[in-house]
């Protein structure tokens, strides 16, 4: 089987670690992992982005639109919010450069959803709209549902 390259981009910043099945190519969060299955070899690991990679891939993205003028202007966003992902965000909403951004991280997101997958011998497609058919309102109501799942989350993150 294979698996859409976009549904594992897009959950690399998400905090539940996810695993992937090497056969299957089911992509299922840590509590699933932990509860449910009992064949764990079958599963890798997707390593989500860190805050330190967050910003390698935002200093990344301003060199690509960097210009003398914006060094100029994108110094004093960073004398003001001092940290440079914050500063990063405000520019690029101030200066329109939404589209860019959303595209370069896109870009960024699959680049290591594809490594992951071939380092792995998984294999992968590509179908953007396909991720457009979730209910994500469906999948929230459900896991409201879920009190064990719930519990699991409150201990782990000492929410209770």
């Amino acid at each position: 089987m294979k698996i859409n390259i976009y549904k594992i981009a897009y959950n690399l910043y998400l905090d539940p670690d996810l695993y992937i099945n090497k056969y299957t190519s089911e992509l299922i969060d840590e509590y699933e992992y932990e509860k449910e299955i009992t064949n764990k070899e079958d599963y890798i690991f997707v390593d989500k982005i860190d805050y330190a990679q967050y910003l390698l891939i935002c200093k990344k993205f301003y060199d690509t639109i960097k210009t003398k003028e914006y060094d100029k202007i994108f110094q004093r966003y960073l004398d003001d919010f001092k940290e440079y992902g914050s500063a990063l965000h405000n520019f690029v909403i101030d200066y329109n450069l939404e589209k860019q951004w959303d595209d370069f991280e896109d870009n960024e997101l699959i680049v290591r959803a594809k490594k992951l997958c071939e380092k792995n011998n998984i294999e992968y497609y590509f179908d953007k709209e396909e991720l457009k058919e979730i209910d994500l309102d469906k999948i929230v109501e459900e896991f409201l549902n879920d009190k064990d799942r719930i519990a699991y989350y409150n201990k782990k993150y000492n929410l209770e």
